[in-house]
């Protein structure tokens, strides 16, 4: 009996000591991204690392890389794979059930140690099963804090209404508001 009322008390401290943990790492992210709020200069990145991209389901093939805009010409990232993931995690996050109204979420991306934000909308399409076709735009930074995230959404709305609406859409223009968003000059 003693034994287990000493094997319970390890146990019971060893939770405590592990809820002490999780509470100051969760207080030192919730500070640092406060910092990266209040002092946008706390972080900086080259504004080329930013990439502008959007992928559509194909019935034939599944999700598709259809359009994409960055400064870089030649990148570690394979976005046609990426976006495929993405495609399919938000998926697996929003269901397959119809689409009524633009989904966003900011997702931290750590293989590639990025982030994305990323919009989720489907275009009418009686071709196609369900009679719309998914579709997901997305922005990948090195950072992108909440409240840029949320001007990234309305972004990306513009976006998505544009294409919905089957009026041209020039991504570059958009990529020079998403870095106006997310890199700070100093």
């Amino acid at each position: 009996e003693d034994l287990l009322v000493g094997l319970i008390k390890k146990k019971i401290h060893k939770v405590r000591e592990l809820e002490s943990n999780l509470t100051k790492k969760l207080e030192l992210d919730f500070f640092q991204e406060i910092k990266k709020i209040l002092d946008p200069s706390s972080y900086n990145f080259d504004k080329a690392s930013i990439f502008l991209f959007i992928v559509e389901w194909d019935e034939t093939i599944g999700p598709k890389l259809t359009r994409k805009y960055t400064e870089k010409n030649n990148f570690d990232i394979d976005l046609e794979s990426l976006g495929v993931q993405l495609f399919q995690t938000i998926i697996s996050l929003f269901g397959q059930q119809e689409i009524i109204s633009p989904e966003a979420v900011l997702l931290n991306v750590i293989n590639i140690h990025m982030k994305a934000m990323i919009l989720f909308d489907a275009i009418p399409d009686t071709s196609i099963r369900g009679n719309q076709r998914q579709i997901m735009i997305s922005v990948l930074a090195p950072e992108i804090n909440y409240l840029e995230s949320l001007r990234l959404k309305n972004t990306l709305i513009d976006i998505s209404t544009r294409i919905k609406n089957e009026v041209p859409t020039d991504l570059e223009s958009y990529y020079i508001e998403i870095q106006s968003i997310l890199v700070k000059l100093n």
